[in-house]
């Protein structure tokens, strides 16, 4: 079965190694990345560059919550939060990228009280 992600940053992410992504997430990548998209586009104008920079940012967000999740350090809805997917899309992704679920009753109880804060009139 194949996933269908509504972000396409995190489709993509789904498919990067692992090392990419630790890359990625500590910053170690973006001046790679920036060359790279300027030898790719060379045309490109200002509102174009705005998009792509954009979307780095939404991965670098994405990384660093995949590490937040994965080290202990938040919970499945707060990482989803931080990385700004829905938390389907940051579900499907660890799925994909085969990173093991951490959940445990404080997450439940974590995950309830953010869901009532928000939730409630």
């Amino acid at each position: 079965m194949t996933t269908t992600f509504t972000n396409p940053v995190a489709a993509h992410l789904s498919t990067v190694s692992d090392e990419a992504i630790e890359d990625f997430a500590a910053g170690t990548l973006d001046e790679v990345l920036t060359d790279a998209l300027h030898a790719a586009i060379p045309t490109a104008d200002d509102s174009e560059w705005e998009s792509l920079h954009e979307v780095n940012n939404a991965a670098k967000d994405i990384c660093a919550a995949i590490g937040a999740y994965q080290c202990g350090e938040a919970s499945m809805g707060r990482a989803a939060h931080m990385s700004g997917l829905l938390r389907h899309d940051f579900e499907a992704l660890l799925a994909a990228r085969k990173i093991e679920r951490n959940y445990s009753e404080e997450d439940l109880a974590d995950d309830l009280k953010w869901a009532k804060e928000y939730t409630s009139p």
